[in-house]
């Protein structure tokens, strides 16, 4: 593994100091590249971190502006607001997705639970996986009517 001598510039609110620690041993003994940590609490900034270089091998440094592409960012948040709907009851994850999508029936997924979508699991049924059904799943979206996503945007 590569070790990188990358500077960490920004700054952390005191008590904040462990997260600065935290960003530094990702270079120093993880060989991250190049970073960026940026942490709000009750809507004012306690941590903005950056660091590194903007490629393997690069020279260009990593600042606190520069643009990083980000997957599956919502992943948290969604499965966040599922288990606050599962609590206050408005969510089972045990019924058919179809309870609450009918159209998500299409192509035999009728029997598909809404646990499922929260896994990479193959569906036993077809074999496909997950990256599979989700393009079907976005096949079924798009024949119930919903609105194509613009060019350039990400469902993370």
């Amino acid at each position: 593994m590569c070790v990188i001598q990358a500077p960490v510039e920004g700054f952390v609110e005191k008590g904040f100091e462990p997260v600065q620690e935290a960003f530094a041993t990702n270079f120093e003994r993880h060989g991250e590249v190049g970073a960026a940590c940026c942490v709000h609490l009750k809507g004012r900034v306690v941590v903005d971190l950056w660091g590194g270089v903007k490629s393997v091998g690069g020279s260009e440094p990593y600042t606190g502006d520069t643009l990083q592409m980000v997957l599956s960012s919502t992943k948290g948040a969604v499965a966040v607001c599922a288990h606050m709907l599962a609590q206050q009851g408005q969510l089972d994850f045990d019924v058919p997705v179809v309870d609450y999508w009918p159209e998500f029936a299409a192509e035999g997924k009728d029997k598909i639970p809404v646990r499922w979508l929260f896994s990479h699991l193959r569906s036993p049924r077809s074999g496909r996986t997950g990256s599979q059904a989700r393009r079907t799943a976005t096949t079924s979206a798009r024949t119930a009517g919903w609105p194509e996503r613009s060019s350039g945007a990400s469902l993370g």
